[in-house]
């Protein structure tokens, strides 16, 4: 046996599992009961936050500068064609300075509609967060033959977690949107397309992608949104360690190879990726086995909160 074998055999000896459980969700391979019940949850949340997503979307659809992108896709299409089109090594100073103008319009727009609505993805978001908190508790409690019922200062900073992850999310779309945008104005100009097609081509782009994307990145958030509620419970409940587990077959990327690789880890401790909990990318679908929670160390953490 190697070393870095021996010392996760020694790790695992030392630990004290009562129970382990994962953090499952809709794409896991067992079907367990919880796992059912924790997939209709996960279904639910979706929903609500593709509801959010798509009223995001809907408000920047409208609040959109079209007016203001043509007038500088105007001057940009003049001055394209004063300077002989594209220079050899790129725009020429003059179209460089406009496109400049293009992108901090596009700036002003996203940033101005994020700080307008951006805050109604929080609730949803937040929602999602405290269902995996509950059915991780109550899982516990239920498994462990406690009569303890969770309370508003558990879930404390679920709250404000779901402040953070609103506007990671709504300024990762936002930075994807404006790039789209600013690769249909790139590809029209260097085909000499008509300003009037441009402009027909940005708006096409938001009625017929938004939706789509708003369920993509729904699912995504949700499953995330209630691991951390689970990591949360995990953690409250005095778990010590947590060993992150793939499916193991073909789809499984290196990212999450190496955080399984890694076997147990303190609770506190982030995998390699840098992540606590799955998910880890876009279609992650992984899962979280945790260790340490007894009785004893489940009342124990449960009196420090009263």
């Amino acid at each position: 046996m190697d070393d870095r074998r021996a010392k996760q055999a020694l790790r695992l000896a030392l630990l004290t599992p009562y129970e382990s459980v994962g953090t499952r969700n809709e794409s896991c391979s067992d079907t367990r009961s919880d796992d059912v019940e924790d997939a209709d949850i996960v279904k639910h949340h979706t929903q609500t936050i593709t509801a959010a997503l798509n009223r995001y979307f809907k408000a920047q659809q409208e609040s959109f500068p079209f007016g203001l992108i043509e007038q500088l896709l105007e001057r940009l299409a003049e001055s394209e064609s004063a300077q002989d089109q594209e220079q050899e090594n790129g725009l020429d100073e003059g179209s460089a300075h406009l496109m400049e103008e293009v992108e901090a319009v596009l700036v002003d727009w996203t940033e101005k509609e994020r700080a307008r609505s951006g805050s109604s993805l929080v609730e949803p978001l937040e929602a999602a967060a405290t269902a995996g908190f509950l059915a991780t508790f109550n899982r516990w409690m239920n498994r462990l033959g406690l009569d303890w019922k969770p309370t508003p200062g558990m879930m404390g900073d679920l709250r404000n977690w779901a402040k953070r992850q609103a506007a990671r999310l709504l300024t990762l779309i936002d930075r994807t949107t404006r790039r789209h945008i600013v690769r249909i104005i790139t590809k029209g100009l260097k085909g000499q397309h008509p300003v009037k097609r441009i402009v027909g081509e940005i708006r096409e782009y938001l009625d017929r992608t938004m939706t789509h994307r708003a369920g993509m990145s729904a699912s995504a958030e949700a499953n995330n949104a209630f691991n951390h509620g689970a990591f949360d419970a995990h953690r409250l409940l005095g778990a010590t360690f947590k060993q992150w587990v793939t499916r193991r077959d073909s789809s499984v990327c290196a990212i999450c190879r190496d955080n399984e690789f890694q076997g147990p880890i303190p609770i506190g401790k982030p995998f390699l990726s840098g992540h606590q909990h799955p998910r880890a990318h876009l279609f992650c679908r992984c899962t979280l086995i945790y260790f340490g929670i007894t009785p004893d160390s489940a009342l124990h953490a449960l009196n420090q909160t009263l």
